[in-house]
């Protein structure tokens, strides 16, 4: 699986994301050290680029104020 740095870009990083990987390459995605989602080492790179953008997208959308221009719950 590839490393966080292939995954996350800067701006991630700078958002609060990062990423742990176990000893069997699973990884847990986190903001701010919390845990927000786990992948099996199994998940295709692709599917896993997929995911990571809709879990930003509702990151974004849930922190969005009234008025940004991100569709409100």
């Amino acid at each position: 699986m590839s490393s966080e740095q292939e995954i996350l870009t800067t701006e991630d990083r700078a958002n609060g994301f990062s990423i742990v990987a176990d000893d069997r390459h699973n990884m847990t995605l986190l903001k701010w050290g919390k845990p927000v989602a786990w992948f099996s080492a199994v998940l295709p790179r692709e599917a896993l680029s997929q995911l990571l953008e809709l879990i930003k997208f509702c990151e974004r959308k849930k922190d969005a104020k009234p008025g940004s221009g991100l569709p409100q719950p």
